[in-house]
């Protein structure tokens, strides 16, 4: 569907022009987007009250209009100084000549509600994107699932946009950690793509593989095995065995057998796709890089780590030269680097390549991005390594701080920055309050991944050793045994992180 370029589109086109801004041009264009079509909205009662003058003329109250609209944006979450320069913007740009056609349109876009009404499922997607660049995941899902009514009334559940937005609101599912959700999405677009395109479509290829991720992601490797080997049996017979997207699907599958603790099985299939997308005559790609990268990491999972380590040198090498040294990928290489000589507890060295992965991604995405605070935790690991706990813990905090902003409370990541505080507040003896940092932990992984993931097991574990340490045996014994039935189900009996927490388990008996 070709997008329409209504008038708010090209009111909101002018005010970022006339900002003369270059550095954050996309966080500017989601402020004004919102406060426009969002905020406007809310306020268009009062602003009729302006146009209504004596003689006929139209007077608008600046300053009011600024004042109502930066009030409106800090109350849906935005940062205060880039919503007051946004209002600022759109009230030095609008006028009474253009503000008619700013009312008319969004009683146009939001008033009609039938289902062919072209412009609220316009306004509605910019909103989406809109949110999505400001970092209110779960706001833009939610105006996805608006568009994707709208779109069931006009088109029916058998047309190939629905089987695309079901695909593309099961992405942001993922991104925000709800994977049983976005399985549930993703089906329904195979659903839709199979009874328009066959069960053997490129279509379909697509969905299993995103079903497949959202699984691995979920903790349900084997399962998601089983849908990566769906589309790879597909994709041989549709583009060949040397094809590009059938090296992936063998990278996707190394990745799954990673996640069940066969870093083994998980190198051969990085071999297979490597090999199958040419990178051992020296074809130099992304996704070689990215193949290179989860070996050195299968490698580590070994305890081989210049193995490791020549594998994400490698993928330095490539995405040096294809991005240069200032791009994400990168300091996603840097990272890897730095968790590398972590595990050979050359802390320095991992805190320099963390450092500087950060000061990239900084530069990359402002000092807003999720990424950035995954740097900050890396940071936060190597200080806390090196004997510096305090210094860690006021990284964790930081990342904490961005995670919370961007995904809320109830997410993966928050989770894990939680239970890094705790791992570091009992270094320092802490008991207590590692236990509660532990149990914040632990009460998201179960409202977000159910009671019986790996992470739930990892929370569960660190309890039970903190409550061993306090000194009550009972309690600790009650933490590990449900740990342990978590992991024996989830990874099997012989998964190191089984045998670690059944190894905790006889300590105490």
């Amino acid at each position: 569907m070709e997008e329409q370029e209504d008038y708010l589109a090209r009111f909101i086109e002018r005010c970022s022009k006339s900002s003369g801004s270059s550095g954050h041009d996309e966080i500017l264009r989601g402020n004004l987007t919102v406060l426009v079509y969002e905020g406007f909205k809310v306020i268009l009662f009062v602003i009729h009250h302006w146009l209504k003058t004596a003689d006929g003329t139209v007077e608008i109250n600046h300053n009011k209009l600024k004042e109502i609209l930066e009030d409106f944006g800090i109350s849906r979450g935005l940062n205060p100084d880039e919503t007051r320069e946004a209002a600022e913007i759109i009230c030095e740009t609008i006028d009474g000549e253009n503000i008619h056609a700013i009312i008319n349109e969004i009683v146009m876009n939001f008033n009609d509600y039938t289902p062919n009404n072209t412009h609220i499922t316009y306004a509605y997607d910019r909103l989406e994107k809109a949110w999505d660049i400001l970092g209110d995941k779960r706001r833009a899902i939610e105006y996805a699932i608006m568009v994707l009514e709208i779109d069931l009334k006009t088109y029916g559940e058998s047309h190939p946009s629905i089987a695309d937005r079901f695909n593309n609101i099961a992405l942001a599912l993922c991104r925000i950690g709800s994977y049983d959700k976005a399985v549930d999405y993703f089906g329904k677009a195979l659903h839709v793509d199979r009874a328009l395109y066959g069960e053997n479509s490129q279509r379909a290829v697509s969905r299993y593989n995103n079903i497949g991720m959202a699984l691995r992601s979920a903790g349900q490797a084997s399962k998601a095995i089983e849908y990566y080997e769906k589309a790879l049996e597909i994709d041989k017979v549709l583009l060949g065995g040397t094809h590009p997207a059938v090296s992936m699907l063998y990278n996707n599958i190394g990745l799954a057998w990673g996640v069940l603790g066969n870093a083994q099985k998980a190198i051969e299939y990085y071999n297979m796709a490597i090999s199958t997308m040419g990178g051992r005559s020296g074809q130099q790609t992304t996704d070689i890089a990215a193949i290179y990268s989860n070996m050195g990491l299968a490698w580590r999972a070994l305890g081989q780590i210049d193995e490791a380590i020549e594998c994400y040198e490698k993928a330095l090498e490539i995405d040096i030269k294809i991005y240069g040294q200032g791009s994400v990928n990168t300091a996603r290489d840097y990272t890897n680097l730095g968790m590398a000589w972590s595990t050979q507890r050359d802390f320095q060295k991992a805190l320099d390549y963390y450092t500087h992965a950060l000061e990239i991604d900084i530069e990359n995405m402002g000092e807003h991005h999720p990424d950035i605070a995954v740097d900050y935790n890396n940071i936060g690991m190597a200080w806390c390594s090196m004997g510096f706990i305090y210094k860690g813990i006021e990284y964790y905090m930081k990342a904490i701080k961005i995670d919370v902003s961007v995904y809320g409370e109830d997410h993966v990541s928050v989770a894990i920055r939680y239970n890094n505080l705790g791992l570091a507040w009992r270094e320092l003896g802490e008991l207590q309050k590692a236990i509660d940092y532990y149990g914040i932990a632990l009460k998201i992984d179960t409202r977000v991944n159910g009671e019986n993931h790996q992470s739930v097991g990892r929370d569960l574990n660190n309890l039970g050793a903190a409550w061993s340490e306090m000194g009550d045996k009972e309690k600790g014994l009650q933490y590990y045994k449900r740990a342990l039935e978590i992991f024996t189900e989830t990874y099997g009996p012989e998964h190191p992180n089984t045998v670690t927490v059944r190894e905790n388990l006889k300590s105490l008996s």
